[in-house]
């Protein structure tokens, strides 16, 4: 722990160092919904937290 350090200052830190943050905005896609749950399922594939069968359906490892 560190004495004497604003609120401010990791902020500064991370602003200098070219960080931001910005509010998503949501998607005006009527499929984004499917679009993220498949994005999601394929990240879980490859991070093999699921195991695909057919194609179809994956069972949780």
């Amino acid at each position: 722990m560190v004495d004497g350090t604003s609120r401010e200052g990791p902020w500064g830190l991370l602003r200098d160092a070219g960080v931001s943050f910005h509010r998503r905005k949501a998607s005006r896609d009527p499929d984004y919904a499917a679009k993220k749950a498949r994005v999601e399922h394929l990240s879980a594939i490859a991070g093999g937290e699921v195991i695909p069968d057919d194609g179809r359906f994956c069972s949780v490892r």
